[in-house]
């Protein structure tokens, strides 16, 4: 939501009405998306897309990420 990633169990829809929003299927032909899909870093299907969206805010935001802010993004 508005370009960072949220948990979407703790968030009720009303509170999200009108912002912008961005799920996995916005992210259709994205360099994220299908670097994932290359590299077959696929694992259960039910945390990938998470993965995804948190890779796309990171890069977003932090084109240049170090290992350590990689690692605080990126819900291991």
């Amino acid at each position: 939501m508005n370009g960072k990633p949220i948990h979407s169990c703790h968030s009720l829809a009303v509170e999200l009405t009108e912002k912008p929003i961005i799920t996995i299927e916005g992210l259709n032909d994205t360099t994220v998306r299908n670097e994932f899909i290359d590299k077959l870093a696929i694992q259960c299907g039910y945390c990938t897309p998470g993965f995804i969206l948190n890779c796309h805010a990171l890069i977003n935001e932090q084109s240049q990420a170090t290992v350590d802010t990689i690692k605080d993004w990126m819900p291991i």
